[in-house]
């Protein structure tokens, strides 16, 4: 068997042990197009063997990781500009005139 994707198209070409084609497999319509009505159910075979296999070799995606809960940060003084208004320095730097020595 071989899988071919190409133009917006996924099928799945399938020959028989003697390298007959047998038909190929839309797997985006799943939807079977054997070479002759007598291979219909060959295909049909082939392709749910195919299918079980490909489905037991993809791993079940991981279950997705809660996000982690951030708990609030109590507010602190600080203004706009990100100063610290408790501190003493805060004032003096801002007025250098009116600070203390």
């Amino acid at each position: 068997m071989t899988r071919w994707t190409g133009f917006g198209q996924d099928r799945l070409y399938v020959r028989n042990d003697a390298d007959e084609a047998v038909g190929w497999w839309d797997l985006l319509a799943d939807e079977g197009h054997p070479q002759t009505a007598a291979q219909a159910t060959g295909l049909a075979e082939a392709v749910a063997e195919w299918q079980a296999i490909e489905q037991a070799a993809v791993p079940a995606a991981p279950e997705p990781e809660p996000e982690p809960i951030v708990e609030p940060v109590p507010d602190e003084p600080v203004d706009e500009a990100g100063l610290d208004l408790e501190s003493p320095e805060c004032f003096g730097s801002l007025l250098p005139h009116y600070a203390m020595s």
